[in-house]
């Protein structure tokens, strides 16, 4: 079974709680939504950052 799509675009809030009911694997994996949340957050943090020390 496939996912549906989750438009990118959205506030990492609204795009963590869509991926979190949607997804039985992250239910899975992460204890609550706010978890899951915060990692999502983290890792695009971490994303952006990376990408501008880039030279």
């Amino acid at each position: 079974m496939s996912l549906p799509p989750i438009d990118p675009n959205l506030p990492v809030e609204e795009r963590a709680k869509l991926e979190w009911r949607i997804n039985p694997a992250l239910r899975a994996e992460f204890r609550s939504e706010g978890a899951y949340t915060a990692y999502l957050r983290h890792h695009e943090a971490e994303q952006i950052k990376l990408k501008s020390n880039i030279k």
